[in-house]
């Protein structure tokens, strides 16, 4: 398996939720390390994670009104 790249992380995710009071994922957020060893791994992308972060609250908005 080559390089693995993401816009931001499981625990990212879980602290929006949470600021949100959104309801806990059923997934165990889990590192991309504690998945998968020995390869390159990049993230999160720094100059993503706000509009990440906009694109998740209107998703919950929409699966919500």
């Amino acid at each position: 398996m080559g390089r693995i790249v993401y816009a931001c992380s499981s625990q990212q995710l879980n602290e929006w939720s949470y600021a949100f009071d959104w309801p806990e994922s059923p997934i165990e957020p889990l590192p991309i390390q504690a998945i998968i060893r020995h390869v390159e791994v990049d993230g999160p992308a720094e100059s993503l994670i706000e509009e990440v972060k906009q694109m998740h609250i209107e998703n919950f908005q929409r699966k919500n009104t």
